[in-house]
Protein backbone atom coordinates (compact mmCIF):
# COMPACT_ATOMS: atom_id res chain seq x y z
CA UNK A 1 0.00 0.00 0.00
CA UNK A 2 2.69 2.43 0.92
CA UNK A 3 4.52 2.11 -2.77
CA UNK A 4 1.14 2.51 -4.34
CA UNK A 5 0.53 5.54 -2.79
CA UNK A 6 4.15 7.05 -2.62
CA UNK A 7 6.13 5.67 -4.98
CA UNK A 8 3.97 4.74 -8.03
CA UNK A 9 2.61 8.42 -8.83
CA UNK A 10 -0.48 7.39 -7.90
CA UNK A 11 -2.64 10.66 -7.22
CA UNK A 12 -2.82 11.08 -3.69
CA UNK A 13 1.34 11.33 -3.39
CA UNK A 14 1.86 15.15 -3.12
CA UNK A 15 -1.07 14.68 -0.05
CA UNK A 16 0.42 11.33 1.35
CA UNK A 17 4.48 11.51 0.21
CA UNK A 18 4.92 13.85 3.36
CA UNK A 19 4.52 11.61 5.82
CA UNK A 20 5.57 8.08 5.41
CA UNK A 21 9.50 8.16 5.11
CA UNK A 22 9.92 5.80 2.36
CA UNK A 23 9.46 7.81 -0.80
CA UNK A 24 13.55 8.69 -1.62
CA UNK A 25 16.83 6.93 -0.83
CA UNK A 26 17.10 9.82 1.67
CA UNK A 27 13.97 8.94 3.40
CA UNK A 28 15.34 5.79 4.20
CA UNK A 29 17.82 4.70 7.24
CA UNK A 30 21.15 5.11 6.36
CA UNK A 31 23.07 1.70 5.69
CA UNK A 32 25.98 1.45 7.99
CA UNK A 33 28.16 1.03 5.54
CA UNK A 34 28.05 4.53 4.30
CA UNK A 35 28.63 5.64 7.30
CA UNK A 36 32.11 4.32 7.06
CA UNK A 37 33.09 6.91 3.61
CA UNK A 38 34.42 9.93 5.38
CA UNK A 39 33.18 11.75 2.01
CA UNK A 40 29.49 11.22 3.48
CA UNK A 41 29.87 12.00 6.75
CA UNK A 42 32.20 13.17 9.31
CA UNK A 43 33.10 11.52 12.56
CA UNK A 44 34.16 14.18 15.39
CA UNK A 45 37.12 12.72 17.55
CA UNK A 46 36.73 14.51 20.22
CA UNK A 47 32.84 13.79 20.91
CA UNK A 48 32.88 10.43 19.20
CA UNK A 49 29.82 11.39 17.58
CA UNK A 50 28.81 11.92 14.02
CA UNK A 51 27.72 15.56 12.57
CA UNK A 52 24.76 16.62 10.90
CA UNK A 53 23.42 20.46 10.69
CA UNK A 54 19.63 21.17 10.39
CA UNK A 55 18.92 25.00 8.97
CA UNK A 56 15.50 26.51 8.37
CA UNK A 57 14.22 28.82 6.15
CA UNK A 58 11.22 30.97 5.59
CA UNK A 59 10.23 32.87 2.00
CA UNK A 60 6.84 34.15 0.85
CA UNK A 61 5.42 32.10 3.47
CA UNK A 62 6.66 28.72 2.74
CA UNK A 63 9.02 27.24 5.25
CA UNK A 64 11.85 24.66 4.28
CA UNK A 65 14.21 22.63 6.21
CA UNK A 66 18.07 22.03 4.89
CA UNK A 67 20.03 18.46 6.41
CA UNK A 68 23.55 18.67 5.49
CA UNK A 69 26.43 16.17 6.37
CA UNK A 70 28.83 16.95 4.04
CA UNK A 71 29.64 18.13 0.90
CA UNK A 72 29.43 14.91 -0.74
CA UNK A 73 26.93 13.25 0.89
CA UNK A 74 23.90 11.38 -0.85
CA UNK A 75 21.95 11.49 2.16
CA UNK A 76 21.33 15.94 2.18
CA UNK A 77 18.12 16.54 1.98
CA UNK A 78 16.09 20.10 1.08
CA UNK A 79 11.91 19.64 1.90
CA UNK A 80 8.88 21.75 2.32
CA UNK A 81 7.02 22.05 5.68
CA UNK A 82 4.25 20.50 6.16
CA UNK A 83 1.72 22.39 8.58
CA UNK A 84 1.90 25.40 9.84
CA UNK A 85 4.76 27.36 7.97
CA UNK A 86 6.57 28.59 10.56
CA UNK A 87 10.59 28.51 11.51
CA UNK A 88 9.84 26.27 14.34
CA UNK A 89 8.33 23.57 12.84
CA UNK A 90 10.88 23.94 9.91
CA UNK A 91 13.55 22.64 12.73
CA UNK A 92 11.48 20.52 14.23
CA UNK A 93 10.83 18.54 11.10
CA UNK A 94 14.57 18.65 9.95
CA UNK A 95 15.45 16.98 13.13
CA UNK A 96 12.81 14.52 13.06
CA UNK A 97 13.94 13.78 9.64
CA UNK A 98 17.39 13.39 11.13
CA UNK A 99 16.43 11.07 13.78
CA UNK A 100 14.69 8.98 11.74
CA UNK A 101 16.73 7.72 9.24
CA UNK A 102 20.20 8.05 11.33
CA UNK A 103 21.46 4.84 12.47
CA UNK A 104 20.25 4.36 16.28
CA UNK A 105 23.58 3.18 17.56
CA UNK A 106 25.63 5.82 16.41
CA UNK A 107 25.99 8.91 18.73
CA UNK A 108 24.87 12.13 16.47
CA UNK A 109 25.79 15.54 17.38
CA UNK A 110 22.92 18.38 15.69
CA UNK A 111 23.98 21.35 15.19
CA UNK A 112 21.59 24.13 14.66
CA UNK A 113 21.26 27.51 14.69
CA UNK A 114 17.75 28.39 15.73
CA UNK A 115 18.50 28.94 19.38
CA UNK A 116 14.56 28.87 20.70
CA UNK A 117 13.97 25.73 19.50
CA UNK A 118 17.17 24.02 20.63
CA UNK A 119 16.87 25.36 24.02
CA UNK A 120 13.26 23.76 23.82
CA UNK A 121 14.99 20.35 22.47
CA UNK A 122 17.11 20.14 25.11
CA UNK A 123 14.59 19.99 27.81
CA UNK A 124 12.92 16.82 26.33
CA UNK A 125 11.16 15.33 27.28
CA UNK A 126 8.85 18.45 28.64
CA UNK A 127 7.30 18.06 32.01
CA UNK A 128 3.92 18.39 31.72
CA UNK A 129 3.57 22.20 32.24
CA UNK A 130 6.01 23.08 29.14
CA UNK A 131 3.58 20.81 26.87
CA UNK A 132 0.93 22.65 27.49
CA UNK A 133 2.45 26.28 26.68
CA UNK A 134 5.09 23.89 23.93
CA UNK A 135 3.71 24.99 20.28
CA UNK A 136 3.90 21.85 17.73
CA UNK A 137 3.46 19.51 20.53
CA UNK A 138 2.55 16.61 18.21
CA UNK A 139 6.32 17.30 16.56
CA UNK A 140 8.30 17.58 19.62
CA UNK A 141 6.32 14.26 20.96
CA UNK A 142 7.83 12.48 17.93
CA UNK A 143 11.36 14.03 18.37
CA UNK A 144 11.08 12.87 22.11
CA UNK A 145 10.07 9.50 21.19
CA UNK A 146 12.90 8.95 18.76
CA UNK A 147 15.59 9.87 20.96
CA UNK A 148 14.26 7.41 23.53
CA UNK A 149 14.39 4.57 20.90
CA UNK A 150 17.89 5.32 20.06
CA UNK A 151 21.02 3.70 21.67
CA UNK A 152 23.51 6.13 20.54
CA UNK A 153 23.72 9.88 22.36
CA UNK A 154 21.86 12.60 20.61
CA UNK A 155 23.25 15.95 21.56
CA UNK A 156 22.18 19.18 20.06
CA UNK A 157 24.42 22.17 19.80
CA UNK A 158 24.31 25.70 18.84
CA UNK A 159 26.31 27.79 15.71
CA UNK A 160 24.92 30.76 14.22
CA UNK A 161 24.37 31.41 10.34
CA UNK A 162 24.71 34.41 8.09
CA UNK A 163 28.40 35.57 9.27
CA UNK A 164 29.54 37.39 6.57
CA UNK A 165 29.80 41.12 7.13
CA UNK A 166 29.11 42.92 3.77
CA UNK A 167 30.03 47.10 3.40
CA UNK A 168 26.27 47.72 2.86
CA UNK A 169 25.68 46.48 6.59
CA UNK A 170 24.87 48.56 9.49
CA UNK A 171 27.61 49.05 12.12
CA UNK A 172 25.48 47.71 14.88
CA UNK A 173 24.53 44.34 12.25
CA UNK A 174 27.87 44.02 11.51
CA UNK A 175 29.15 44.46 15.26
CA UNK A 176 26.66 41.45 16.09
CA UNK A 177 28.17 39.32 13.55
CA UNK A 178 31.38 39.71 14.82
CA UNK A 179 30.32 38.71 18.36
CA UNK A 180 28.34 35.55 16.93
CA UNK A 181 31.84 34.77 15.41
CA UNK A 182 33.62 35.30 18.02
CA UNK A 183 31.38 33.23 20.53
CA UNK A 184 31.68 30.65 18.08
CA UNK A 185 35.37 30.63 18.02
CA UNK A 186 35.05 30.27 21.58
CA UNK A 187 32.58 27.40 21.43
CA UNK A 188 34.72 25.17 19.02
CA UNK A 189 38.59 26.16 18.78
CA UNK A 190 41.18 25.11 16.96
CA UNK A 191 40.19 25.78 13.61
CA UNK A 192 36.85 23.52 14.65
CA UNK A 193 34.92 27.02 13.80
CA UNK A 194 35.36 27.24 10.56
CA UNK A 195 34.36 24.09 9.57
CA UNK A 196 31.07 24.35 10.92
CA UNK A 197 30.82 27.32 9.73
CA UNK A 198 30.97 25.92 6.27
CA UNK A 199 28.63 22.89 7.08
CA UNK A 200 25.43 25.01 8.07
CA UNK A 201 26.00 27.26 4.50
CA UNK A 202 25.46 23.79 3.26
CA UNK A 203 22.26 23.30 5.39
CA UNK A 204 21.16 26.67 4.18
CA UNK A 205 21.85 25.77 0.80
CA UNK A 206 19.36 22.88 0.97
CA UNK A 207 17.03 25.31 2.66
CA UNK A 208 16.95 26.95 -0.99
CA UNK A 209 16.79 23.96 -2.34
CA UNK A 210 13.73 23.23 -0.84
CA UNK A 211 11.83 26.07 -2.62
CA UNK A 212 12.66 24.18 -5.96
CA UNK A 213 9.64 21.43 -4.69
CA UNK A 214 6.07 23.36 -6.01
CA UNK A 215 4.04 21.21 -4.93
CA UNK A 216 2.18 22.08 -1.65
CA UNK A 217 2.80 19.69 1.44
CA UNK A 218 -0.65 18.57 3.36
CA UNK A 219 -2.18 16.05 5.64
CA UNK A 220 -5.12 14.36 3.99
CA UNK A 221 -8.48 15.51 5.31
CA UNK A 222 -10.10 12.64 7.25
CA UNK A 223 -13.23 12.84 6.26
CA UNK A 224 -15.14 15.99 4.14
CA UNK A 225 -15.83 17.78 7.41
CA UNK A 226 -12.64 17.69 8.48
CA UNK A 227 -11.82 21.69 9.97
CA UNK A 228 -15.50 22.38 9.89
CA UNK A 229 -17.67 23.33 12.70
CA UNK A 230 -20.52 20.49 12.60
CA UNK A 231 -22.71 21.86 15.52
CA UNK A 232 -23.01 25.55 16.90
CA UNK A 233 -25.54 26.33 19.51
CA UNK A 234 -27.68 29.31 17.65
CA UNK A 235 -30.06 30.14 20.55
CA UNK A 236 -30.23 32.93 22.10
CA UNK A 237 -28.75 33.62 25.58
CA UNK A 238 -30.90 34.61 28.45
CA UNK A 239 -30.17 36.70 30.91
CA UNK A 240 -31.75 36.46 34.54
CA UNK A 241 -32.68 39.76 36.50
CA UNK A 242 -31.50 37.91 39.83
CA UNK A 243 -27.98 36.80 40.20
CA UNK A 244 -29.14 34.15 41.92
CA UNK A 245 -30.98 31.25 40.69
CA UNK A 246 -33.62 30.17 42.44
CA UNK A 247 -35.96 26.97 42.90
CA UNK A 248 -39.48 26.27 44.15
CA UNK A 249 -39.65 22.33 45.65
CA UNK A 250 -43.24 21.32 46.60
CA UNK A 251 -43.48 20.34 49.99
CA UNK A 252 -43.91 16.84 50.73
CA UNK A 253 -47.12 15.08 52.62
Amino acid sequence: MQKELCVNKSPHESLIKPHILINTLCNKVIPFLFLNNTEHFFFDQDSQAYEVFVDEGLKDDIATYGVYYTEKCPFNLGNRVYGPQTLQNATFQGVEQVLATFPPSKNLNIYLDRESALKILNRLPLCAKDRHNAHEINMLNRIAHLIQMRSGVTVFLQVYSHLEVTPDMSTSEATLKNNHWKQMQQWYPGGKASRLKKSNEGADHMCELGYLLDEPLSAPSVTQYHNHMLLQNIAPKTSCDSPFITERFRPTT
